[in-house]
């Protein structure tokens, strides 16, 4: 920018006026462009990455969007309801995937796998807080599957935002000696306590 704005200054016969409103214009222009090749060819990454994203939200977008009509007309499909769950996962709008998870556990009687999407979206909903209409749902979980490590995992940090550490503690150090090393379970217990 100073090699540019060099010649204008050793000019005589250019107000002082009329040199600044110059290399305000030119310095304008240059962080103009500086931005723009930044944003061009400094993040080549991104760009790609914001186009795919972009896709698939629309993608994502339609898939909601073909199950909503789907269910105008038969509002026991539980396989709309199901989609259109996973669909607002994927959006991040977890109350209304609850509530499509809610109808899909009620149209299967009861499918463990749905009532655990159900258990995610409330949490997730919550911020990672163990709900108490959660905990309804590990506590049938508990019945149906006593091994599940992620139900476990739940009732145990259910225990913990309730105010029992003892018990959670307890409880997670029992399920941490019994999961399998690459237990996803146990890699996230271990990032927690700062162990990796």
């Amino acid at each position: 920018v100073f090699i540019i704005l060099l010649p204008l200054y050793r000019l005589e016969n250019i107000t002082v006026k009329q040199r600044r409103i110059f290399s305000a214009i030119i310095i304008i222009v240059f962080c103009i462009g500086s931005f723009g090749l930044y944003y061009q060819f400094g993040t080549p990454e991104i760009l790609p990455l914001l186009a795919q994203r972009e896709e698939k939200l629309s993608v994502i977008r339609e898939k909601i969007t073909t199950n909503s009509e789907i269910l105008k007309k038969d509002p026991k499909n539980l396989k709309a309801w199901v989609e259109i769950g996973d669909s607002f996962m994927e959006t991040s709008q977890f109350a209304a995937a609850a509530n499509a998870y809610k109808q899909s556990i009620l149209l299967s009687e009861g499918k463990p796998e749905l009532i655990m999407s159900y258990v995610h979206a409330l949490i997730l909903g919550a911020d990672g807080t163990v709900t108490p209409e959660a905990k309804k749902s590990l506590d049938i979980m508990l019945i149906l599957q006593p091994e599940n490590e992620q139900v476990r995992y739940f009732l145990a940090m259910y225990k913990m935002q309730s105010g029992d550490a003892k018990g959670a503690m307890e409880d997670m150090k029992g399920l941490y000696k019994s999961l399998a090393d690459d237990s996803p379970v146990k890699a996230l217990i271990d990032r927690q306590i700062g162990r990796k």
